[in-house]
């Protein structure tokens, strides 16, 4: 019962991480009408919050990859689960130079 508890809280602290510096890390300057690669992943980084997704299967695990389309995934199950057609690059967080 513990461990779910700390579970969900390591895992809740780290998107909020995850949203918090992620333009921080990027760099990423929005300008009107332009959407950055931060705040385009930023529903696929946090499922949970995009009510259309149905990932039940995958693990509440933050072990984040990149696609070749420059899209975090918080991990590959997601990335998988949430559209078909995406490869991984690497992982790791997307970032943009």
């Amino acid at each position: 019962m513990i461990f779910k508890i700390l579970a969900k809280f390591f895992f809740l602290s780290m998107m909020a991480a995850a949203f918090f510096l992620s333009p921080m890390i990027s760099g990423a300057k929005k300008q009107e009408g332009e959407t950055t690669a931060s705040t385009r992943s930023l529903k696929v980084i946090l499922p949970s919050l995009n009510s259309t997704m149905n990932c039940t299967e995958c693990p509440n695990v933050y072990f984040p990859v990149c696609t070749t389309t420059n899209i975090t995934f918080i991990n590959i199950c997601q990335m998988n689960c949430v559209q078909e057609g995406h490869q991984m690059a690497r992982r790791g967080i997307c970032i943009e130079f």
